[in-house]
């Protein structure tokens, strides 16, 4: 269709804004949230790149990770994630951390065999950035874990979702 047609019928499907609700954007904040902690509790920020002395800012804020992240996130989900049940929902969580952390050129395992070359993972935080297969489905189901959790309790307010902040008492200092 030509550019005079597509401004008569207002057709631009590809420029769609997405319409997704106040609750699912909190919903996946939670997730990014949640994630990015169990990810600095399992030691993962000691393999990230620093300026000074500091890890990634998306790395340490759910709110940049969410930011960049969620509508890839949310577009690829199907059935959307409020209509996942919570096994769907782990499902998806680690089949996304394979694509997002994968060092492995085609994105079939975490980490490729030795004789292989590592590519730089989706969302990289340094050269030196890995998460082995071990390390992806102990966070990811201590995500959903907590997310199962604290999910029903969250406020759906911005306060509510700041509780939640990786890194919030690095800012306080």
């Amino acid at each position: 269709m030509e550019m005079p047609e597509r401004l008569m019928h207002g057709s631009f499907p590809k420029h769609k804004p997405r319409h997704w609700n106040r609750q699912t954007s909190v919903n996946t904040g939670l997730v990014f949230k949640l994630m990015l902690r169990e990810i600095q509790e399992a030691g993962l920020h000691d393999r990230m790149s620093r300026c000074n002395d500091q890890v990634p800012r998306s790395a340490r804020d759910g709110d940049k990770l969410h930011s960049n992240q969620s509508g890839r996130f949310l577009d690829q989900c199907s059935p959307s994630w409020e209509k996942m049940d919570h096994d769907q929902q782990l499902a998806y969580l680690k089949d996304w951390m394979l694509l997002k952390f994968s060092v492995d050129k085609f994105r079939r395992c975490m980490i490729p065999m030795p004789v292989e070359r590592w590519e730089r993972a989706e969302i990289s935080w340094g050269d030196n950035f890995f998460m082995t297969e071990a390390e992806r489905q102990s966070i990811a189901i201590k995500v959903m874990d907590t997310y199962r959790v604290e999910m029903p309790q969250l406020s759906w307010t911005r306060e509510g979702m700041e509780d939640h902040q990786v890194g919030r008492e690095e800012r306080e200092r």
